[in-house]
């Protein structure tokens, strides 16, 4: 999308005066975010094929990986690597800079998770994936365009997004219940408290959830388009929002909600 050279001239000129609010970063379709060790925010940004981190206190941008076909998106392993989703391939960047794939599928890879002992979860077409100790197995199939992974505990979470269903997978005997009934579920995370956070696409809004299940409200404004989400080890809600031009939207724990 391109902006009017007027447009560009006003955000400017309230990005910079004395005391006014930052203006919203404008990213070209963003389309995942995971909260790093250190608060920065890891986000795929589609419309570029690259892989951002950005600082949340000062809106500062640094591009961690580029060249992708079909970025979707991006994780920290427990070591440190990076997971990258492209197209029909999961990619591993080590932080030396070596690239490897991880699995493949054959349909695009979209949302990863990664458990804390290092098993990585994926969706590709009607599946969840599971990928530990270099063997890739079915978690659970005849899913309708799944959006969201998240993994709580021996739990992982994906959003059903055709059906209207959260589904919670057992990893040890791969039992699938429905954890909860959205209307169109995309993005998931789990909080430190264990609270699920759910992106609600036909309400725009994001749902809350104990981890049993049971609806807590929702945080945050009402969105123009919500995609994804994630959460910060002090509570802070971070949401993508891809309504006109990209945006990362940050939910403090009163409720207050502000661009990154």
């Amino acid at each position: 999308m391109r902006l009017s050279l007027s447009l560009l001239v006003v955000v400017a000129l309230v990005a910079a005066a004395p005391g006014a609010a930052r203006a919203p970063r404008l990213l070209a379709w963003p389309t995942s975010v995971e909260v790093q060790r250190d608060g920065s925010l890891l986000v795929v940004e589609n419309g570029t094929q690259r892989v951002l981190q950005i600082a949340p206190a000062t809106g500062r941008v640094r591009v961690v990986a580029r060249g992708f076909s079909k970025a979707i998106a991006a994780v920290r392993t427990p070591a440190g690597d990076l997971l990258v989703s492209d197209d029909l391939a999961l990619r591993r960047i080590a932080r030396n800079g070596a690239r490897t794939v991880v699995a493949t599928a054959a349909a695009p890879i979209g949302p990863v998770a990664v458990a804390a002992d290092g098993a990585v979860f994926f969706t590709a077409g009607a599946k969840l994936e599971e990928v530990a100790d270099g063997t890739t197995r079915t978690l659970a199939a005849s899913l309708v365009e799944p959006h969201g992974v998240a993994v709580a505990g021996r739990v992982v979470l994906v959003s059903d997004t055709g059906h209207g269903n959260v589904l919670a997978v057992d990893r040890d005997t791969g039992a699938t219940r429905i954890f909860a009934r959205v209307a169109e579920p995309r993005g998931i995370a789990v909080g430190p408290n264990g609270w699920v956070y759910v992106v609600a696409a036909a309400a725009k809004r994001v749902l809350r959830f104990t981890g049993s299940g049971a609806r807590r409200g929702s945080v945050g404004p009402r969105f123009g388009d919500p995609y994804a989400v994630a959460v910060a080890p002090d509570g802070t809600v971070f949401v993508v929002d891809t309504a006109a031009v990209g945006t990362v939207v940050r939910i403090d724990r009163r409720g207050r909600a502000a661009p990154v």
